[in-house]
């Protein structure tokens, strides 16, 4: 039973008993209300949060920083409970690696960073440092809160950002130069061999999806198109839909980003369609549309004006009067109608809600029928004025700003100003207008989701892109289904207002029972606390302030304080959002100049990176490591192709495998069982023996150290992957410095040598009744810094190379409508561009975009 980060639920699930109960009293409500009330409870009940994580940029390099800050917000407008208080910001990379067992070289998710972020001052801020381990290309940044965690993960609020490593992709280049053909050496580094790399084989995709989930026999359907390449991007092709008889019905183009749609009238349940489609890369396929249905509705709507028209149409075996017609939004259902009043509406749409909304008809048990989501745009746009108190800006020039929206109304917004050569703005991005009106409540990747509300492209073109996007994509963040039935259950997780520790007392042979006290202490904060358990044995230590890193020791007793009885105290892990597969954008669109790479250098050097790579004549190895702890030989330097640490041994935790087999895998070592055990051997040897018996012949073991004592190599079966913190292997030709450490006969076979390192445990003789954790805490503040000039002294600083210039993320508007910042410009001479996003105090979500010149 998971209770972690509950505060609050209890009050929730009362609710939400007596929210499910009042069905028993549904005969005193008409359909619609019933709908109306399931759905209204829902949304101040359990609606989700949306959160949107602006950053300083999109584009960064190792040793730079990544500034975000998070916009948190109900979905509904009536949620009864406020956003939650703290926030879980991830840091996920794409390096290249071995695939354990299968040995194919894949790109791997790795997770570089996870940190807490505690709400200050009514703000979610953070940072995340870049290290060296990144590679070029994308990676994503993604945030969530505990109650998103009741979400599919799909729904997890993510952004693609770009890091850049020239250090890695001048050594790489330098391989290559000299015909180094090694898959290892990249690998050591997070990359792929050229040699060995292999594109995707080139593909296309299309989907035919009806307007509101199906097509029936005589009634008009609009049937919207989603077309994609290898790589899951939007791809343009151009079809042709054929009958059963082969006869051409209609012809089609999808725009750039693979979007179309086509209207089909079947006139038979045995009408089968078929899509010729073709891109301009010369592939085609022949693809199948969704079979025509007999029995069904269909909600169909185009857009007339200022209204939306829509159209109802059944087949003969529904009874209309029994069919409900219902529209809503995130918050509530605003209209309700049976079907036979309403199979042909205009519907207004500019007093509606904006964003994301629906059409659906149910039956009289709540039943789904037909749903057809429909965007509705704003109707005004707030925009920023922004202000400076010159033209253009030399070195070291301080820059006075004034943001001015364009009506009184005061906000809670962030800014930032980055180098347009260095950090180049990425139109195709998300913005918080585009991500909490649209990007978040639609799964898969949304490509260019500005060009929606881009106010150059005619408002009749952003609406009919909007409903493909609709169509194709759908709108599933609410479970609809559930919902009207009333069948969903109490969260699972709760809202995080305030940090807790939990977990569990068990007593020998497993019984839970509450016979012992609870103790804990946490020394880093000063913190030692008592409590009792329950009847289960769990416990919970409620409204508890930690930072990051803290251990809390949990000590079980007896109801007397004494340890006379042996009990097995649990301290529950933290729970996570868990993988998805993002798509991102493909490596060769990321291109940066050499002028770039040379201030990128320098700048991560300067600030004490020691990212360092050498090429020899003949064998190719990264710089020499020095790995504490891990030889009996202390001050010993590892070659890097020799040592597997943490971020290595990570691939294979994952895959619940133990350190035998990693190392056989790992280092192609060779395995025999002797007596019952798993042995590893480097090669056979055999010696004269007598001529009954011929030869002796034996496997050569490598001589074993863990945590620098010499070992046995039985006793490496019984350590599992997720115990070790780092482990070698040294081949017999490079043993020789372990030479004085050899016996004769070691010396005599040339063994082979593995080290292991295995992760700090603290050993005790009464350790039975105690444990220890270190939940995620809040991370420590750290606010961006930015230089303060003295114009008379400007000549006497070091080269300044910032690519992000400013960044404020509590940028408060005030009553009309207005704030100042300032700040100092680089050496660099690109222009900048400044982004402003943030919220009104009447909720109206404002992104805006300016330029800086230089001079």
């Amino acid at each position: 039973m998971q209770r972690k980060k509950c505060f609050y639920i209890f009050i929730l699930q009362i609710s939400l008993l007596f929210f499910q109960s009042s069905d028993a009293f549904a005969t005193h409500f008409s359909k619609d209300t019933l709908f109306s009330h399931r759905y209204s409870n829902y949304t101040k009940l359990l609606s989700p949060e949306k959160l949107y994580l602006h950053t300083d940029k999109t584009q960064y390099a190792v040793g730079d920083t990544i500034w975000f800050k998070g916009y948190l917000l109900n979905n509904s407008f009536t949620s009864d409970y406020p956003e939650s208080n703290y926030l879980y910001v991830e840091l996920i990379i794409y390096p290249f690696t071995k695939e354990p067992f299968s040995g194919a070289i894949q790109e791997e998710a790795q997770m570089l960073k996870r940190i807490k972020v505690k709400r200050r001052e009514g703000i979610l801020q953070g940072y995340i440092p870049i290290d060296d381990d990144c590679v070029t290309g994308s990676a994503i940044l993604r945030g969530y809160t505990y109650w998103n965690l009741n979400q599919p993960y799909e729904y997890v609020s993510y952004k693609n950002i770009t890091i850049l490593n020239p250090i890695k992709d001048k050594y790489f280049a330098e391989l290559k130069e000299k015909n180094e053909r090694t898959p290892e050496i990249y690998l050591s580094i997070g990359m792929q061999s050229p040699f060995k790399a292999k594109e995707k084989p080139r593909d296309l995709s299309c989907v035919f999806l009806p307007e509101s989930g199906r097509y029936i026999v005589g009634k008009r359907c609009a049937i919207g198109i989603k077309s994609i390449d290898e790589t899951g991007f939007g791809l343009q092709v151009t079809g042709t839909v054929y009958d059963k008889s082969g006869a051409e019905v209609t012809s089609f183009s999808t725009n750039e980003y693979g979007f179309a749609k086509i209207f089909l009238t079947p006139s038979s349940s045995e009408e089968l369609y078929t899509a010729k489609i073709s891109d301009d890369r010369g592939l085609e396929k022949i693809i199948k549309l969704p079979k025509v249905e007999t029995q069904g509705v269909v909600i169909s709507m185009q857009r007339r004006g200022a209204n939306l028209i829509s159209e109802i149409s059944s087949s003969s075996d529904y009874n209309k009067d029994s069919l409900q017609f219902l529209l809503c939004n995130g918050t509530e259902i605003f209209y309700s109608e049976p079907v036979s009043k309403v199979e042909k509406l205009a519907i207004p749409v500019s007093n509606m809600a904006v964003g994301i909304n629906n059409a659906i008809v149910v039956d009289s048990r709540g039943n789904i029928l037909a749903k057809r989501p429909f965007f509705v745009m704003p109707t005004r746009l707030d925009s920023v004025k922004l202000t400076t108190n010159k033209e253009r800006y030399g070195k070291r020039d301080m820059v006075r700003g004034k943001i001015t929206l364009s009506r009184p109304v005061a906000g809670d917004f962030s800014i930032s100003v980055t180098d347009d050569e260095l950090s180049p703005y990425d139109s195709s991005s998300s913005n918080i207008l585009t991500h909490m009106l649209l990007g978040s409540e639609l799964k898969g990747y949304l490509e260019n989701p500005s060009q929606y509300f881009n106010k150059d492209i005619p408002m009749s073109e952003r609406e009919e892109s909007l409903d493909m996007l609709l169509i194709t994509q759908g709108w599933e963040y609410y479970d609809l289904p559930k919902i009207l039935k009333g069948e969903y259950a109490s969260p699972k997780y709760g809202r995080e207002y305030i940090q807790s520790v939990a977990g569990q007392v068990k007593r020998s042979i497993f019984r839970k029972k509450k016979e012992s006290r609870i103790s804990f202490v946490a020394p880093k904060i000063n913190f030692a606390a008592m409590g009792d358990l329950d009847e289960e044995g769990y416990f919970e230590l409620k409204d508890i302030d930690f930072p990051d890193s803290t251990q809390f020791i949990v000590n079980a007793t007896d109801i007397d304080g004494k340890n006379k009885r042996s009990f097995y105290p649990t301290v529950f892990d933290d729970t996570f959002a868990g993988e998805v597969d993002y798509i991102r954008p493909p490596k060769n669109r990321i291109t940066y100049s050499p002028k770039v790479a040379e201030v990128l250098t320098n700048r991560y050097y300067n600030n004490g990176g020691t990212q360092s790579y050498t090429l020899n004549t003949i064998t190719v190895y990264g710089k020499k490591k020095l790995i504490p702890g891990l030889s009996p030989i202390s001050e010993l330097l590892f070659n890097p192709s020799d040592v597997r640490e943490k971020k290595d041994i990570l691939l294979y935790s994952k895959y619940d495998v133990d350190l035998l087999t990693y190392l056989i895998d790992t280092y192609n070592l060779k395995w025999t069982v002797r007596n019952g055990h798993r042995i590893i051997y480097t090669n056979v040897v055999t010696t004269p023996s007598s001529r009954m018996q011929g030869v002796n012949r034996f496997e050569v073991v490598p001589v074993i150290y863990v945590n620098g004592r010499k070992s046995n190599v039985s006793e490496l079966e019984g350590y599992m992957l997720n115990e070790i913190e780092a482990v070698a292997f040294i081949s017999h030709h490079r043993a020789a410095s372990y030479s004085s450490l050899f016996s004769e006969a070691e010396i005599r076979y040339s063994r082979s040598i593995v080290l292991v390192k295995t992760k700090l445990r603290t050993i005790s003789f009464e350790t039975r009744n105690i444990t220890s954790g270190i939940p995620l805490g809040w991370q420590k503040p750290k606010y961006f810094y930015s230089p303060q000039y003295d114009v008379k002294k400007k000549n006497t600083v070091e080269t300044d190379s910032r690519s992000t210039i400013y960044w404020n993320p509590s940028l408060g508007l005030n009553e009309v409508g207005e704030a100042s910042f300032k700040f100092y410009t680089s050496d660099g001479s690109a222009n900048y561009t400044v982004v402003i996003e943030g919220i009104t105090a009447d909720g109206e979500y404002v992104f805006s975009k300016h330029k800086i010149e230089r001079e």
